[in-house]
């Protein structure tokens, strides 16, 4: 389907004489993992729900102590599964940009890639097939694409993966409007740029 809703948008542009002089970015949200009902982390081997209020469960997990104090519930689950990593708010590893603020859930436990979590009282294996996202970023299966088309951008590259923030700071800069305060950096996406403006068609494809 969305081959077809972007192929249509080409038509249309190349139709109008106009695909030569726009430019187009193509961009994913997120990759995507296969998990299965053999990679299941049941939570309640460790804890009872009485014990915690879970906020989330899969594959990102957290939880506000209810029945047990802090410090119980976190070494209730703290090298419980080999599977899943567990931290305490304040020690969550910086690159995840989710510690600062008090609604962060004091615990946060993180699956392994391709593992879910769940109940046993409430398992079902049609649940756990297919795909699932949210996993920890860094792995390749995590990345999404970023494909991008047009007189703005170098022909034919292939450049490394960036972050997705920074593309807020690129569409600005080929607008021609002063961004809004955020955290990308336009010299994150220099190397795309057809510093030319040639009047071309060019394209740019990279995982990003």
């Amino acid at each position: 389907r969305v081959d077809a809703y972007l192929g249509s948008l080409l038509d249309g542009l190349r139709e109008r004489r106009l695909l030569e002089s726009t430019n187009i970015l193509v961009v994913s949200d997120h990759g995507i993992a296969s998990r299965s009902p053999e990679r299941v982390i049941f939570l309640d081997d460790y804890v009872d729900s009485d014990d915690a209020l879970v906020i989330d469960r899969s594959p990102i997990l957290a939880l506000r102590p209810k029945g047990l104090g802090m410090d119980s519930l976190f070494a209730r689950l703290d090298g419980a599964h080999p599977h899943l990593q567990v931290y305490r708010r304040e020690e969550m590893p910086e690159r995840f940009r989710f510690s600062g603020n008090p609604r962060i859930p004091p615990i946060i436990g993180i699956a392994d890639e391709g593992w879910a979590i769940g109940r046993r009282d409430r398992f079902k294996p049609e649940w756990y097939t297919g795909g699932e996202h949210g996993y920890d970023n860094e792995l390749p299966s995590m990345h999404g694409i970023l494909i991008a088309h047009g007189p703005a951008f170098g022909a034919h590259i292939e450049v490394p993966a960036i972050e997705c923030i920074h593309l807020y700071e690129l569409m600005a800069d080929i607008l021609g409007i002063a961004p809004a305060p955020n955290d990308g950096r336009a010299e994150a996406t220099a190397h795309m740029r057809n510093t030319t403006r040639v009047s071309r068609s060019t394209s740019a494809t990279w995982t990003n």
